[in-house]
């Protein structure tokens, strides 16, 4: 994804006669957009565990609570684990997750785990 957000600019480049200066400053922050799923989806994970050095975000146990609802969901649903491997896959956002009305759906399994 970072090789074709990297196409995209020099395809824009050569289209407007740009050449490469200033090219790593436009891509860096593309480069940083591919990353930031995966990045943030591995980072919760890893901080689930009490020994994991790191600021944890205010709502990571909310966070936790959802995708155990929504694993617990997958078992199930075979659109939702479909929806899971591709969301692990880095074929859509992690923000798919979160859309409605899969997220109603976690919500009412979370309330039936308590």
């Amino acid at each position: 994804m970072q090789v074709q957000a990297l196409q995209r600019l020099l395809a824009e480049r050569v289209e407007e006669a740009r050449g490469l200066a200033g090219l790593a400053l436009a891509f860096f922050p593309k480069a940083a957009e591919v990353i930031a799923n995966p990045w943030t989806f591995a980072a919760n994970l890893d901080l689930a565990y009490p020994k994991t050095q790191g600021e944890r975000p205010h709502d990571l146990n909310q966070r936790m609570a959802y995708f155990r609802a929504l694993d617990a969901l997958s078992a199930d649903d075979i659109e939702v684990h479909r929806l899971m491997v591709e969301v692990g896959a880095l074929c859509k956002p992690l923000s798919a997750l979160t859309e409605e009305p899969l997220r109603s759906r976690v919500l009412a399994q979370q309330r039936k785990a308590l």
